[in-house]
């Protein structure tokens, strides 16, 4: 995993980009909307308990939210997940600090994209940045009843259907431990 320079969110702030040579977490600006927006589908909405299809609009004021958090360095940390070959956005991951040393990580991969290892490969790359700059020592993931069989995609991280995982000492190459 090589941590990338880093992209600038909003034109003001820096914030970094991440790579484990097939996939890059970039933050996302604002011409990534209609991309976004393309990649939403009813399995990602009732994941995420959305209550209607995103607009565009929609789309932007999340965008802006994201790069306010990292301008301000709140709580939420937000990348657009890349393949790198072909460069095309496959979805997104999300870290939100929670209580003291803990992060909830969440991720949408888009339709044709997924059952590909993206989500693996971009919830290993938040999750170091969690560890060593956010300073976490546990993640959750919060999922409905329905979504859990999809977990199993990230048990090489060690992570359980217990959601929690103590993150206390350095990754290995598909897990942490």
């Amino acid at each position: 995993m090589s941590w990338g320079d880093t992209d600038v969110v909003d034109d003001q702030t820096r914030a970094p980009s991440m790579t484990d040579g097939v996939v890059m977490l970039r933050p996302l600006a604002t011409n990534d909307a209609p991309a976004w927006l393309a990649g939403e589908d009813e399995e990602q909405r009732r994941w995420f308990e959305a209550p209607r299809p995103s607009q565009l609009h929609d789309v932007r004021r999340f965008i802006a939210e994201c790069q306010t958090s990292w301008r301000m360095m709140g709580s939420l940390r937000h990348w657009g997940i890349w393949s790198l070959e072909p460069d095309v956005l496959v979805g997104g991951v999300e870290l939100r600090s929670l209580e003291s040393d803990e992060v909830n990580l969440s991720y949408p991969v888009f339709p044709g994209q997924r059952r590909r290892g993206f989500a693996l490969r971009a919830a290993q790359l938040a999750l170091e940045y969690a560890r060593t700059s956010l300073s976490a020592q546990a993640v959750v993931i919060k999922m409905l009843a329905e979504t859990k069989p999809r977990a199993t995609s990230l048990s090489p991280l060690g992570l359980t259907t217990s959601a929690m995982h103590r993150l206390t000492a350095a990754p290995r190459s598909t897990s942490l431990s």
